[in-house]
């Protein structure tokens, strides 16, 4: 059963992300234009953390239900999820770029493409895009197999032990990793922070956050907390803390980083809390949502071809129409390629290589989405 408020939640991250990368926008007064436009790193902060959250889940589940954790199988399953839909953006960069392909830049064209086949794109400015993101969500899925293969003691009251203490070693790895840059001159652009040591311990949170659930009953700790000042306090924290704190120079990168995820895990709590919705608006977002990784991979595609289509229909890119049409056309691609890539992909994993035998924890797995 998926939670519709986890899809909601993916909903609006992927909004925020789709409104970050426009190309042009409407007259608008500069705070409306600002609070549009500077919501992507919030965005992908939500992503980095619910993915954590979700991901660890299906480990921790799946060592409930059958006392161990298969390491390949889990990244196999991952694999047919990620990878179809992936590598068919890869291919239709291909096609589109083998028409102006010349012995002069193929070298360096296949070259990028072994790059990005390896999820290496972020460490490779020139070769920045949004998928860098993914690239991230990839080494974290590798180090987290590893981690679980490596400390994973089945025998042991406390099997998971190791989570905490290496989120708190990642947490203060990346915060160091962070300061150091921004103390070392110059002034980085976006392509120089999507580095994953700038960003895993985002999902390390998430995943502490699912082993607080799992295994030192974080639901029922946090019951008396009303929803809303759940909410409320990760919308603050998230969204306007991080700015503050960056106003101490350098040093602020560390705490704004961690600020912001840790009001990024409390948006997630709160949206895990709604099950289920009756609410049209509420199941419409949700349904978008489960879409949200097609969307996200194909939405630049989507905005080009937006800007070129006004172009050529009225000599130029309406910047009223473009920012209507631009989100609508991505996510209506995003439901499309969802259903002919991403869909079919993820009923053949469940087909041949099902979750594993055993009834789940109810308690803790009920509601948690597919994933």
């Amino acid at each position: 059963m998926r939670n519709v408020g986890l899809d909601v939640l993916r909903f609006v991250a992927v909004v925020m992300v789709i409104f970050c990368h426009l190309h042009t926008a409407p007259p608008m007064p500069p705070s409306a234009l600002a609070f549009l436009t500077s919501g992507g790193g919030l965005g992908v902060t939500l992503f980095f953390v619910l993915s954590g959250f979700l991901v660890s889940g299906l480990i921790f589940g799946e060592f409930d239900r059958r006392g161990g954790v298969d390491v390949g199988r889990f990244l196999v399953r991952r694999g047919f999820k990620l990878y179809p839909p992936y590598w068919a953006l890869l291919a239709l960069n291909t096609v589109v770029a083998l028409a102006s392909l010349t012995p002069a830049n193929a070298g360096e064209f296949w070259t990028s493409l072994g790059i990005r086949f390896l999820f290496l794109q972020n460490y490779f400015p020139r070769l920045f895009d949004h998928t860098w993101t993914l690239a991230v969500e990839e080494h974290f899925y590798l180090l987290l197999a590893g981690l679980t293969a490596l400390f994973l003691r089945p025998r042991s009251p406390r099997p998971f032990a190791f989570v905490p203490a290496f989120f708190l070693l990642t947490a203060l790895v990346c915060g160091a990793a962070r300061v150091w840059a921004a103390a070392g001159g110059g002034e980085l652009g976006p392509a120089d922070w999507a580095k994953t040591q700038y960003h895993i311990d985002g999902l390390f949170f998430g995943v502490w956050l699912s082993y607080l659930r799992f295994y030192h009953d974080l639901e029922g700790r946090l019951r008396a907390v009303p929803t809303w000042l759940l909410l409320a306090a990760g919308c603050v924290a998230a969204a306007w803390l991080p700015h503050v704190v960056l106003q101490i120079g350098p040093f602020g990168r560390a705490p704004a980083a961690w600020i912001r995820y840790l009001g990024a895990g409390l948006v997630v709590l709160a949206a895990f809390r709604l099950v289920e919705s009756r609410i049209a608006a509420v199941r419409g977002m949700a349904f978008l949502g489960q879409t949200s990784y097609s969307t996200y991979l194909w939405h630049g595609w989507v905005n080009v071809l937006v800007v070129n289509v006004l172009e050529r229909l009225a000599g130029r890119c309406d910047p009223w129409l473009y920012i209507v049409a631009y989100p609508v056309g991505a996510f209506v691609v995003g439901v499309v390629m969802h259903r002919l890539l991403e869909a079919p992909s993820m009923w053949l994993r469940d087909r041949w290589l099902p979750r594993g035998e055993g009834p789940p924890a109810a308690s803790r797995s009920e509601g948690a989405g597919r994933s």
